[in-house]
């Protein structure tokens, strides 16, 4: 039985959807692009085959289009990953298939991703995998202390009943942090309703340095524009910047609660697991965060501009009178016997309309541009 031969990607539907655009200008626009065709050249010398698009919808496509092929390529390496190991639940296929993000790609890999050793790595290593699943469901009956005593064991560095349930609680912690619609939701409080704040580093308070408007800043996440992160981000590389991210905990904590079932009358139910969930997507929001700071020049142009930024051509020479003379400086090239050449000197007369800047051969020969 022959093997089902796979289809490539077509991203043209997903982009003349999105982008509003028609799907035959988009069509064209996408196999230009795979024939390296540059964005400029296909604006000025293909509108016959885009439909009149100009550079900024052009532009548009392109990125979007890498953008849907790297998701789909993606996807196709996390859904092979996954079957690989065994655990690809029908249910687990049809939600890769309908991420539109790689986030939401990359959240649904995260329980399934080969992992360095995290503390809750290392509590499974203990045996604490059995305490994290009394925690995890959140009986009505029983007490905590007297159910992690068995698993104190000083060989395994438990040594007592206070480091069993904490390494229990990191092992309840990573599953929450790890769950996709947590962690979509975190993502977007952070998004509409969190803020960057940023301050300068010991080492620089007391010094002068180029990001001193940087020094006490602060600003909501959803207005800061792209060049200004870049400048943070910068400040951060260079060790004079630290910044951090900050979130109202009233609208993530009452959605962890509600989507764990947190029963209140449970004796396990106070076991914290809020902050690990909430620094964990912070780290992977500034990783992915803001896709305005990876756009290209001339989108950043159209930010802050309000438009694409033409190149101007030099101005054209200006036509000398015929009646004077004059001598053009010595260029700095010297001949082949070592001596420098003379300034060369346009005669009366040997300005010609048209010509190439209106000088004559000789003169276009010595002039240094």
């Amino acid at each position: 039985m022959s093997e089902p031969i796979e289809t490539p990607f077509d991203p043209v539907p997903a982009l003349a959807a999105e982008l509003n655009l028609p799907r035959t200008s988009v069509s064209a626009v996408v196999k230009l692009l795979a024939e390296s065709s540059t964005v400029p050249f296909i604006a000025r010398y293909r509108k016959e085959a885009t439909g009149g698009l100009d550079e900024v919808q052009i532009r548009a496509i392109e990125e979007r289009r890498s953008y849907l092929v790297e998701m789909e390529a993606r996807r196709t390496a996390i859904t092979s990953e996954i079957s690989s190991q065994g655990k690809l639940s029908p249910e687990l296929a049809k939600k890769l298939a309908s991420a539109t993000t790689k986030s939401e790609l990359e959240d649904l890999y995260l329980p399934f991703k080969p992992k360095r050793r995290t503390r809750a790595t290392i509590a499974k290593e203990r045996g604490l995998e059995p305490l994290a699943d009394l925690i995890w469901a959140q009986a009505r009956e029983g007490s905590p202390s007297a159910s992690a005593q068995p698993f104190v064991n000083a060989e395994k560095d438990v040594p007592d009943v206070s480091a069993a349930l904490a390494g229990a609680r990191d092992i309840c912690a990573e599953r929450i942090a790890e769950d996709p619609e947590i962690r979509k939701h975190t993502r977007e409080a952070y998004v509409q309703g969190g803020s960057i704040r940023v301050g300068k580093t010991k080492d620089f308070e007391d010094k002068t340095t180029k990001f001193d408007s940087y020094a006490e800043f602060q600003e909501p996440i959803a207005k800061i524009p792209s060049h200004r992160y870049l400048a943070i981000r910068r400040g951060e590389t260079e060790g004079v910047l630290r910044a951090s991210l900050d979130v109202d905990q009233s609208n993530v904590v009452p959605f962890v609660e509600k989507h764990v079932k947190l029963d209140s009358a449970s004796p396990w139910a106070s076991e914290p697991m809020r902050r690990r969930v909430l620094r964990r997507v912070m780290q992977r929001l500034r990783r992915s965060w803001p896709p305005a700071a990876r756009l290209p020049i001339s989108a950043f142009c159209r930010e802050t501009c309000g438009g694409m930024v033409p190149l101007q051509p030099h101005p054209p020479a200006p036509i000398r009178p015929q009646s004077t003379a004059r001598s053009l400086p010595a260029t700095p090239s010297i001949s082949r016997m070592g001596y420098s050449s003379p300034p060369a000197t346009i005669r009366p007369g040997a300005i010609r309309p048209g010509g190439a800047r209106g000088y004559s051969r000789a003169a276009r020969s010595a002039t240094p541009w």
